[in-house]
């Protein structure tokens, strides 16, 4: 008697929602690494200069507020 394919679609479907979780993950990852690239950068150029000090801890205050704010990533 052969296999129905009612189990195979159920497990291809599985499959798939696993697949675009983990998709999911490994992008939301590498955002938040470039983010975190291009946060660094700029407050590294913002850091060479004195007057800058300042606007350097807005940028992290708002930045810290920011990311507060966002349910769950980058946490």
């Amino acid at each position: 008697m052969p296999i129905s394919p009612a189990p195979a679609a159920i497990f291809k479907s599985i499959a798939w929602a696993w697949i675009a979780n983990e998709a999911s993950f490994v992008l939301t990852f590498a955002f938040q690494l470039v983010v975190v690239f291009f946060v660094g950068a700029v407050a590294f150029l913002l850091r060479r200069s004195r007057r800058r000090k300042a606007k350097t801890a807005i940028l992290f205050r708002a930045l810290s507020a920011t990311l507060g704010e966002c349910p769950g990533w980058l946490h």
